[in-house]
């Protein structure tokens, strides 16, 4: 998302309109799958943010569909992941060099 030529406008909204406006911005995708927190902290709502470093903190799950690419790599790329069983076949994530090793880790 940040790639696109809408990216600074969106930036600029609330949190809530930005996660909204990414849901809308492809339009055909009717699903999703997460597990993004543990069940025994104290408190109900638990804030997920990727600000900072807090994130490193996350373990991860890993898609046994999910691959990592390493070779023909776009500019700054450590690794490419890619769910070979996703119904949108053009969607991937690439990682950085830090969020290759925390792949590397689980």
């Amino acid at each position: 998302m940040t790639q696109i030529p809408l990216a600074s406008r969106m930036a600029q909204l609330p949190l809530e309109e930005q996660y909204a406006s990414a849901e809308l911005f492809r339009g055909t995708m009717i699903r999703h799958s997460a597990i993004v927190y543990q069940d025994d902290r104290s408190s109900a709502c638990q804030p997920i943010t990727f600000a900072g470093d807090a994130w490193c903190q996350y373990v991860p799950i890993r898609n046994a569909e999910t691959i990592c690419v390493q070779e023909r790599l776009p500019p700054g790329a450590t690794g490419v992941l890619i769910n070979q069983n996703h119904t949108y076949t053009d969607l991937f994530m690439t990682m950085s060099a830090k969020e290759k090793r925390l792949f590397d880790a689980n």
